[in-house]
């Protein structure tokens, strides 16, 4: 199923994508790894996501 498989990478791209902007509007331009709150967040929420499709269980 590798359509699918784009199709949730795409979306995950655009959650990461918002956790992204929210980190540049708050410090600038920086390194998501730099700011773990932020990393754990967007972990979080593309696993939520593509955390069923893969069988991953937190």
């Amino acid at each position: 199923s590798f359509i699918g498989g784009i199709a949730y990478g795409g979306y995950a791209r655009k959650i990461v994508g918002r956790v992204l902007s929210s980190m540049q509007s708050q410090h600038g331009p920086a390194c998501i790894e730099d700011y773990p709150e932020f990393l754990q967040e967007a972990l979080e929420q593309a696993l939520g996501l593509v955390g069923t499709v893969k069988c991953y269980d937190p």
